[in-house]
C-alpha cells in the first residue's frame, strides 16, 4: 500500500506541476465497510492546520464512479453541500487516491443564512459548514424550533451529531429555554 501511494503522489505531483503549494489536499483510502471509502481532507494555512477524515458513500459526489476509485488514472471530481464544494482532482490507482482541491463557497447559500437571521459565516466558517454538513434545512429547522444561536453554534451542533430530529425530540420532552449550546452539551452527554 505505501509504494502504490508514492506512486500516486508522484503522479499528482505531475499533474499539478512540481512548484505546486500543498495546502488543500484530499485523500481516498479503502474504508472497512467495502461499500463506502475513507475521504480525508488537510487544509493548511499559516498557522493553522485542518484534518478531516470520515466514511463516505459514492453517491455523496458528483463525477466520481466506483470504476474510477478502483482503476488508475487521473480523475476531477466534486464533493458538494450547501454551503459550498470541494473541486477536487488528483489521481487513483487501485483503491487508493491523492490530490489537491479547491474550496467554491456558495454566496446564495450565505445570503439564505442572512435572510433566516444568522450572520455571515467567513471562508473558515463556510469550509467547516460543509465538512460538517450545515444545510440551510438544519440551519432553517433550528430558526423554526426557536433555538437561538450563531452560525458558530450551528457548526457545533452538527460536529457533535445534533439532527433536527434530536432538537425536536429535547423541545417536544418539555424542556424549556434551551439554547444551541445547551442542546449540544446534552448531546456530548448522550441525554435521549
Amino acid at each position: 500500500m505505501k509504494r502504490s501511494f508514492v506512486v500516486i503522489a508522484l503522479g499528482v505531483s505531475a499533474l499539478f506541476g512540481s512548484g505546486r503549494t500543498w495546502d488543500d489536499e484530499w485523500r481516498i483510502t479503502p474504508a472497512d465497510d467495502s461499500s463506502r471509502f475513507r475521504f480525508s481532507i488537510d487544509r493548511v494555512k499559516p498557522g493553522s492546520q485542518w484534518s478531516v477524515s470520515s466514511d463516505r458513500s459514492i453517491s455523496e459526489f458528483r463525477g466520481l464512479s466506483i470504476q474510477t476509485v478502483d482503476g488508475s488514472g487521473r480523475a476531477k471530481f466534486e464533493f458538494v453541500r450547501d454551503a459550498g464544494r470541494l473541486v477536487c482532482e488528483g489521481y487513483f490507482k487501485n483503491g487508493v487516491g491523492i490530490g489537491a482541491f479547491e474550496f467554491v463557497p456558495n454566496a446564495e447559500y450565505v445570503r439564505e443564512l442572512q435572510k433566516l437571521g444568522y450572520d455571515a459565516p467567513d471562508d473558515k466558517q463556510l469550509f467547516s459548514m460543509v465538512m460538517s454538513d450545515v444545510s440551510l434545512d438544519f440551519a432553517r429547522g433550528v430558526k423554526d424550533a426557536n433555538v437561538p444561536a450563531t452560525v458558530k453554534q450551528l457548526i457545533d451542533m452538527r460536529l457533535h451529531g445534533v439532527s433536527l430530529p434530536y432538537v425536536h425530540k429535547l423541545k417536544s420532552s418539555g424542556l424549556r429555554g434551551l439554547t444551541a449550546e445547551n442542546i449540544v452539551r446534552l448531546r456530548i452527554h448522550g441525554v435521549d
